[in-house]
C-alpha cells in the first residue's frame, strides 16, 4: 500500500486514514518509526506493554 502525505511547517506528517485504520492507530495511541538503511522508514503501533 502506498500513501502520499504532506509535512506541515512544524514538521509534522499526517498518517493517511487507510494507513491508521491497517493498523489500529487509534487518537492517543504510540508508535515507532525507525529509519531504514535503504532511507525509508517503517511505522509500527507500540503496545503498553512495549514501554516496560
Amino acid at each position: 500500500m502506498a500513501l502520499i502525505a504532506r509535512i506541515s511547517s512544524k514538521g509534522q506528517a499526517t498518517i493517511p486514514k487507510r494507513a491508521r485504520q491497517a493498523l489500529g492507530l487509534k487518537p492517543g495511541d504510540l508508535h515507532l518509526t525507525e529509519l531504514e538503511a535503504d532511507g525509508s522508514l517503517r511505522l509500527r503501533q507500540v503496545a503498553p506493554s512495549d514501554l516496560i
